[in-house]
């Protein structure tokens, strides 16, 4: 089912445009259709719920069911240019003057050219989750360089998984103890199973799909799994190092030398 958007004027209140859109695009969607119909540069529409400024990559779904009305702020092109060098290079962050280094939208676009820059800002912007969700989707250990209500976000987080597992470790103890996104730490890398909550690591789930990504994370598995013969041939497969961490039985075990083989072949290509 569409979700019919009245996009208003925000100075005039006149209607810019009405679209029946799908409810599963973004905010940056809309902009480009935008663009399509009326010749509005995607780069200079702010978009306002109320007063609130909505990021490009909100769902419109999220924001109405049915119908949903807009305000449009056209910015100045020569404003959109100096954020357009930021994001392109062409200008440095670090050698413009303090009032437009505490500007949010600069502070955004000098994020998404170089997320190094996130710990350079203000404490207010390093709280920014929109801000900081530009860093981690590049980085995801600038997750540390966050503050406030951003460190705690869970989409944050996720993103900051997502590029890498060992963000977990700028986690809160919470979120450290928290199923989904201990799952998605060490599905991408294995040796964040080190950085999780106890009993994640007594997790027989969470323990194979660590050691599927790194055998040698058999390490950090709790002691009740340490004797699971099926996890051990897992983390053997996949790296004989994990050997160093089971029972002297297995080195007389000739499942667990064969497997052992196998992670040293994985392990060379």
């Amino acid at each position: 089912m569409a979700l019919r958007v009245q996009v208003l004027s925000g100075l005039s209140s006149e209607e810019v445009a009405t679209l029946d859109c799908d409810p599963a695009w973004d905010v940056s969607d809309l902009k480009w259709e935008l663009e399509r119909r009326k010749n509005l540069p995607e780069a200079e529409q702010r978009l306002l719920l109320g007063t609130r400024v909505l990021c490009d990559k909100e769902r419109l779904g999220d924001l109405a069911t049915a119908a949903l009305t807009l305000s449009l702020m056209r910015l100045d092109p020569q404003w959109v240019g100096l954020l357009q060098d930021l994001r392109n290079g062409r200008r440095d962050w670090k050698d413009m003057d303090q009032e437009l280094q505490e500007n949010r939208e600069v502070a955004l676009a000098a994020v998404q050219r170089d997320p190094s820059t996130l710990p350079l800002l203000s404490t207010e912007l390093r709280q920014d989750s929109e801000i900081v969700l530009a860093a981690v989707q590049q980085h995801g250990r600038s997750l540390q360089h966050a503050l406030g209500i951003a460190r705690r976000d869970p989409k944050v987080l996720e993103a900051a998984l997502k590029r890498d597992g060992l963000a977990i470790r700028f986690a809160t103890e919470e979120q450290k103890g928290d199923r989904h996104l201990g799952l998605m730490a060490v599905r991408q890398n294995g040796w964040a199973l080190e950085l999780l909550g106890e009993k994640l690591k007594a997790e027989r789930e969470i323990v194979k799909e660590a050691i599927t990504q790194e055998g040698q994370a058999f390490k950090f598995a709790d002691e009740t799994l340490k004797h699971d013969r099926e996890l051990m041939l897992i983390a053997l497969r996949s790296n004989a190092e994990a050997l160093r961490y089971m029972p002297q039985e297995m080195l007389k075990d000739e499942e667990a030398l064969q497997a052992a083989a196998m992670g040293i072949r994985i392990q060379s290509c």
